[in-house]
């Protein structure tokens, strides 16, 4: 999973629910474990196919969430009492405190993964228990002649200079499962794996599902790998979960080329 946003902050859980389902390429989950395959397949070799997903994970339990927040307020603030020092107001905790907006965009040819990111801070006691908000943009775009660009903006980290990697050699196409069970989030079909299955994708989470098809076309990341829509996980140490949801998939639609140009 790619980290989108970390902030000395926040904490563990915070983090998580920012980056929650994320690979390092930009696909939410890696079938079959493929996070750690040798050399992705070049962009050139993946299906012609245009297409626009859009994904959004955020707590799944809003009220949990926002006790968590709360308690750990609550604590900060009367640990400051206790040294009679200023205490600032605890800050608006909303559904959209902690989400994490991802978008997949190809033309067929050029793939881009655009990560948007928004979370907010644990208290901080060197600063009156202010909650300091974190935001964050990451760009990986794969062009079609297979060069691989990364740049972004975070909050506190600052920007991300843009860096380019040249082609890899061409690989054989990565083995796609062909997983059983159908799942449909918000009108979206998906297809997931077992239980038996699950073991082999992913241990962190408790299900996940993937896009196969749109409307007939076989629908992929620059990587040849299925693209990861769905995602409900929970983090050690405490009771909350998150969860990924597929909001829009649009295919064979036609995506503006200004897109697919690195800055």
């Amino acid at each position: 999973m790619s980290a989108q946003t970390q902030a000395p902050v926040l904490s563990a859980i915070s983090l998580a629910f920012l980056c929650s389902a994320c690979s390092p390429s930009g696909s939410s989950q890696t079938a079959g474990g493929d996070a750690a395959a040798a050399p992705a397949t070049p962009a050139a070799q993946a299906a012609a196919v245009s297409y626009e997903i859009v994904t959004e994970t955020r707590p799944q339990d809003f009220a949990a969430y926002k006790k968590f927040q709360e308690d750990a307020y609550t604590l900060c603030a009367n640990t400051l009492k206790l040294s009679q020092r200023a205490v600032v107001p605890m800050a608006e905790v909303s559904p959209d405190s902690s989400l994490t907006r991802e978008t997949w965009t190809s033309d067929g040819k050029n793939f881009l993964y655009k990560s948007e990111g928004q979370t907010l801070g644990l208290p901080d006691l060197e600063a009156g228990c202010q909650q300091k908000p974190g935001r964050s943009i990451e760009y990986r775009l794969t062009q079609a002649d297979g060069s691989r660009h990364h740049w972004g903006e975070d909050s506190v980290r600052g920007p991300t200079p843009l860096s380019s990697e040249a082609a890899l050699e061409p690989m054989p196409p990565l083995p796609t499962p062909s997983y059983s069970r159908e799942k449909t989030v918000n009108g979206i079909a998906l297809r997931c794996p077992s239980a038996e299955e699950m073991r082999l994708v992913a241990q962190v989470a408790e299900e996940t599902c993937f896009i196969d098809t749109l409307s007939g076309h076989r629908v992929r990341d620059a990587d040849g790998r299925l693209i990861g829509a769905y995602t409900v996980s929970q983090f050690a140490g405490a009771a909350l979960h998150v969860v990924q949801v597929p909001i829009s998939a649009k295919v064979q639609l036609a995506v503006n080329p200004a897109l697919f140009k690195k800055p």
